[in-house]
């Protein structure tokens, strides 16, 4: 999902700490289309209040190796943060060695396009923690796609959103403990959580 850490991006921190408070990374006055890739953190930390980025290229929002990014925006408004990728919004990557890395949303607004598969969030990083407790997340496929075994996630509230599929797949893990759904609103024309391993049950993960 992630074009890896020696591309060009509108947004990139490789080491270091950044602070965002906002701005537009993906597209320049003259050509609003997004194009090419959005943003990029590795064996660095991120705080972003406010921002719009944008990626024609597959992933909005990536984070790989040893990173840190947390995603507060504004006065609790979902609109002050902004990302979208053609195929995923945001990507915890696992650069092929699964290091550990940390994302936390207390919200905004995470969006797929409709190329490939599109995944409002792709967790793809067996020792990632990701929490969630705010934000609008959406996907053709799957606001949330949890394609590893998760190191830790949770939910606590936010919404996530599907144009065709479900809000919540969930591919494969073998630790039904380490999701945790508090609340939220889920939706969908079919199944709103979807579990590809026979021995995971929806009251394993929901918790009151």
């Amino acid at each position: 999902y992630l074009p890896g850490a020696g591309a060009s991006y509108a947004f990139k921190v490789y080491g270091g700490y950044a602070k965002v408070e906002g701005g537009t990374f993906g597209y320049t006055a003259e050509n609003t289309t997004p194009r090419g890739n959005g943003a990029f953190v590795m064996q660095g930390a991120a705080y972003i209040t406010g921002a719009i980025i944008q990626a024609g290229g597959t992933t909005g929002f990536g984070v790989w190796t040893d990173a840190t990014v947390t995603f507060s925006p504004k006065n609790n408004d979902n609109d002050a943060i902004y990302v979208y990728g053609a195929s995923t919004g945001l990507t915890l990557e696992n650069g092929g060695s699964y290091p550990s890395l940390q994302v936390t949303i207390n919200g905004g607004t995470f969006e797929a396009g409709n190329q490939g598969t599109p995944y409002g969030i792709w967790y793809g990083n067996g020792n990632a923690t990701l929490n969630i407790s705010g934000g609008i997340i959406s996907g053709r496929n799957a606001g949330l796609q949890i394609a590893e075994n998760p190191g830790q996630i949770t939910r606590n509230d936010g919404e996530l959103t599907w144009e065709e599929w479900t809000p919540v797949w969930i591919y494969t893990w073998t630790n039904k403990r380490k999701i945790q759904i508090a609340g939220g609103t889920f939706i969908s024309n079919t199944q709103a959580i979807v579990s590809e391993v026979g021995d995971i049950r929806v009251c394993d993960i929901l918790y009151s």
